[in-house]
């Protein structure tokens, strides 16, 4: 039977070599991580609930949201466990026997083969792929979804969530692949051969969770994600600007190693940390911690908190004193029939029409003339619960906020008050009304 949410975080180390190398990549993204130690001090650092029957009932509703499988929480949980177990497959319990407060690796790192670039190249794909699929299945979306993924990745991944994927591009791209990671794997991916990657071992340990019928499909599916994520990956570096050098020079701080085994210290860490797992079941506690607040608070007839990606830094290190985290969801206002729709409460609220491709959470064709609306026109999300964001996402008759055409896949930061059209004419029209 699978641990249930509670004993995976309360299970968490407080400080291990996994906890040692996130709190050495924080320069990357500066208090994006935050190791609280116990499911019910994450309830209440994320709610501020101080009463401990109130965090009891949250804790329960959490539990029964996890055990059920519907839910898709207990699939992210295993695959993210599964991708790290993988890794540390080789050599992991010798390693462990040397790891202490501080770690000589001069003499150890020889006993320890660096992976080849394809290799590399096939785990750090396979990565990406599981965060691409733990994505949907928490978010309740049935088929896996590059394109929604990214989006998501650029527009509301925060907290731990984020700091997975910057640790990815460090540690599985920069440190053992050098500064030219992307445009290497990029070669190797396209040009490998399917049986060398058939037989890599993580790939054989999560080829059943992969889509697809055949090896093909799914080398094929890797490939598609990698594509879709390069160039958030190569933003991320720009952006930061983290190097090779600077990633090896923050890992330094606790390694002891030689200047030149930039590739046995990749492996090290391979082998000795499971940041995927770590980070992974935060993600997912967070997520269901949120869905329980709000599924309590409005059971009890309250005011609820509204949706958030992750843990949002002032909650997360906040007074724990305070009990005001309490919000009333916004919601948008028809002007045309004066009725109103609560936003829903999801990580990001999808407005058209009904497609193919990805259903609307604001379905757009109830409304007459609705005929201006694109099947998929534009997105609404908040990145911390209390601001919110619009973005048009290339619709065929554009999005205007406060009568003023939007430039398509760039969001605006939406008040209470403001008016947003879908489509030309002003016939589909809403007013955003927040507290």
């Amino acid at each position: 039977m699978a641990k249930s949410i509670v004993t995976l975080v309360d299970n968490l180390p407080e400080e291990n070599i996994t906890t040692k190398v996130l709190n050495a990549l924080d320069f990357v993204f500066p208090g994006e991580w935050v190791n609280i130690q116990g499911f019910d001090n994450s309830i209440r650092a994320l709610t501020k609930e101080t009463d401990p029957v109130m965090v009891q009932r949250i804790r329960e509703r959490a539990i029964a949201l996890y055990d059920d499988k519907k839910n898709g929480y207990q699939s992210a949980v295993s695959l993210y466990q599964t991708i790290d177990k993988a890794d540390t497959a080789l050599g992991a319990a010798a390693l462990a026997d040397k790891i202490g407060e501080k770690i000589g690796l001069l003499g150890f790192l020889s006993k320890i083969t660096p992976k080849a670039d394809t290799s590399q190249t096939i785990d750090l794909v396979l990565k990406i792929s599981v965060e691409i699929l733990a994505y949907c299945k928490m978010n309740g979306i049935p088929n896996a979804n590059p394109k929604l993924f990214v989006q998501a990745l650029r527009e509301n991944y925060t907290g731990a969530a984020l700091v997975r994927m910057g640790t990815l591009v460090c540690v599985d791209g920069l440190l053992p692949l050098g500064p030219d990671f992307l445009e290497k794997v990029h070669d190797i991916i396209g040009s490998a051969d399917q049986e060398e990657i058939k037989s890599n071992t993580s790939y054989t340990v999560l080829g059943s969770s992969l889509p697809g019928e055949d090896n093909q499909s799914k080398i094929s599916f890797l490939s598609e994600n990698f594509e879709a994520v390069r160039d958030w990956m190569q933003e991320m570096i720009s952006k930061t600007g983290v190097t090779q050098s600077s990633v090896f020079g923050h890992v330094g701080s606790f390694i002891k190693f030689a200047d030149d085994n930039l590739d046995f210290v990749a492996a090290f860490l391979d082998q000795t940390t499971n940041y995927f797992e770590h980070t992974g079941i935060q993600t997912v506690a967070t997520h269901l911690i949120k869905r329980a607040y709000i599924s309590v608070q409005e059971e009890m007839g309250g005011p609820v908190l509204p949706p958030v990606a992750e843990m949002p830094r002032a909650l997360a290190t906040g007074d724990a004193g305070s009990t005001t985290l309490q919000t009333v969801r916004p919601q948008l206002c028809h002007v045309q029939t004066n009725t109103a729709i609560a936003i829903p409460l999801v990580s990001i609220v999808h407005i058209g029409k009904p497609n193919t491709e990805q259903p609307p959470d604001i379905d757009l064709s109830q409304y007459p003339d609705s005929d201006v609306v694109s099947r998929l026109h534009a997105n609404l999300w908040s990145e911390n619960g209390v601001d919110y964001f619009i973005l048009d996402v290339g619709s065929s008759n554009g999005t205007f906020l406060n009568g003023q055409l939007m430039e398509p896949k760039q969001k605006y930061t939406l008040k209470n008050g403001d008016r947003l059209d879908f489509g030309r004419d002003q016939k589909i029209s809403f007013l955003f009304e927040s507290p």
